[in-house]
Formats: C-alpha cells, structure tokens, sequence
C-alpha cells in the first residue's frame, strides 16, 4: 500500500470537477467544515471548505439548527442534573476537575 500526502487547492470547482462522492459530501458542508475521510475512485480525500459561492439548502440549515439547539439541551440538562447532585449530596467543587478514565466492570472484574 502506498500512502500519499498531498495538500491541494483546488480553487473554484464545480459538481462537474470532482467525482460524485467528492462532491456529495464538499455540497454539504460550510466554510470552515472539515469532512471525514472521502473514498473515490481517486483515493481517500478529507476535505476542509474554505468557502463556498452556493446557498446551503433550507434543510441543511434547518438540520444544522435543530443539532444546536438539541446539543444545548442536552449540556442543559447534564449541567442541571450535575448540579442537582452536588446539592443534594453536598458536594462542592474547587478548581479544575481532572477527567477520570474508567475501564467497564467486566474488565475490573476479569482483572485486565
């Protein structure tokens, strides 16, 4: 297997410039996205848009809004669950919190 780093700037294309695959994912992005990796018939393409001449459609916004704002919920929800434990348990948190790696049971159990 070969592996080929190559950084490109490919200007202004069209849908008609890059293969399908390509450009299934590139017209679906917006400026500053940074895709996962891309299989065509060219190779593994990731592609970052710097900017972009056409619309998003209205269900991309659309789809890209109602993510947000379920995203917020979410860390609402979390935060408020959070704290609604600190204060029934009366824990209380001074400084940074450092982020704890726990192996699941099944392995503690198995001592792995």
């Amino acid at each position: 297997m070969s592996v080929r780093v190559e950084l490109a700037n490919l200007g202004k294309i069209g849908e008609e410039d890059v293969p399908p695959e390509f450009w299934h994912v590139a017209s679906k992005m917006m400026p500053g996205d940074i895709s996962e990796p891309v299989r065509t018939r060219l190779g593994l393409h990731v592609i970052k848009l710097v900017s972009a001449n056409f619309t998003p459609t209205e269900d991309k916004v659309r789809s890209q809004i109602i993510k947000a704002l379920k995203d917020e919920h979410a860390r609402e929800v979390a935060d408020t669950y959070r704290q609604n434990l600190y204060d029934e348990f009366g824990i209380k948190i001074v400084g940074k919190v450092p982020a704890v790696h726990l192996r699941p049971i099944r392995l503690r159990r198995e001592g792995a």
